[in-house]
């Protein structure tokens, strides 16, 4: 669940605005009778109000260790993906067979980092683009804008490259499989 740190006020006032004006008129009817018509059967003990407060004081317990829960989750998830980039990064740079003097294994890298951050941006609803161009191939980039998924897409790209690389004789079945599971 994304929370934001505003949330707008025209649209959170169609669905409350009847119920606060009914409990408006509800309160201002009673302060009425009490106060100006000495109604006093209207007053309440403080106890209603105790029971109340431990009850919402149980229910935010609750929901601030969800919150937490949720973010220490998350917090996990992003350290095991920033752990495993480094790997992946690790074996494309000693793994991948450097003859024919391509840029091949660093090319491979670049693409993760891309990831990371295509992924950082995708999560938040971020434009992801000024992240990754000056990583990235320019017509690399032009087809990325064409995909919905840019994180899928480079993970993809970069599946192929490493095929690529097999299939060139400058990895072996071992070593793809490998990294294939990183």
């Amino acid at each position: 669940m994304i929370v934001r740190d505003r949330l707008p006020l025209r649209r959170v006032w169609p669905s409350v605005s009847r119920r606060l004006g009914l409990l408006f008129v509800f309160d201002f009817t009673i302060a009425v009778l009490y106060a100006r018509f000495h109604m006093t059967f209207l007053a309440l003990s403080s106890l209603p109000l105790g029971m109340m407060a431990a009850a919402l004081s149980i229910f935010l317990a609750f929901r601030t260790n969800s919150a937490y829960d949720r973010w220490w989750e998350a917090r996990r998830l992003w350290g095991s993906l920033v752990n495993e980039s480094r790997t992946f990064s690790r074996q494309a740079l000693t793994l991948v067979d450097r003859s024919g003097g391509d840029a091949g294994p660093r090319e491979l890298v670049e693409w993760q980092i891309a990831y990371v951050h295509a992924l950082r941006c995708h999560l938040r609803g971020q434009n992801p683009y000024p992240e990754i161009t000056g990583r990235l191939a320019p017509s690399l980039v032009t087809w990325l804008r064409t995909q919905r998924n840019v994180p899928l897409a480079l993970l993809l790209h970069a599946g192929q490259r490493l095929r690529s690389h097999f299939d060139a004789g400058r990895l072996d079945t071992y070593r793809l499989v490998q990294m294939d599971a990183t």
